[in-house]
């Protein structure tokens, strides 16, 4: 599936402010042979959240490291989400009570 993108969005949590295990893992496999590699010259974006106030913005940069290592064209934007557990719920409230209105 990878080789077959245009490009990759990654979205990650943070764990102890890096990513999670199971991603590194995911992506240390993706990257071998380094000269084969399908992700190698790929665009990737990172976006991620957190429920913390920083969403998730140092294990974005974790990412990004590991990314740019692979030899991803890695792009140079951000989307932290900030508390997510509640901003998330309350974007839920909000469409339950937009339907429960229609």
């Amino acid at each position: 599936a990878i080789a077959e993108a245009d490009a990759i969005l990654i979205a990650t949590p943070e764990y102890n402010g890096s990513i999670p295990g199971a991603l590194k893992n995911a992506l240390d496999w993706v990257s071998r042979p380094i000269a084969e590699s399908p992700i190698r010259r790929k665009p990737v974006a990172v976006i991620g959240a957190s429920t913390s106030a920083f969403g998730a913005v140092w294990a974005q940069r974790e990412l990004k490291k590991v990314l740019g290592v692979m030899g991803a064209r890695v792009l140079d934007v951000e989307l932290p989400v900030a508390k997510a557990d509640r901003a998330l719920l309350d974007a839920d409230e909000a469409l339950v009570e937009g339907l429960a209105r229609a």
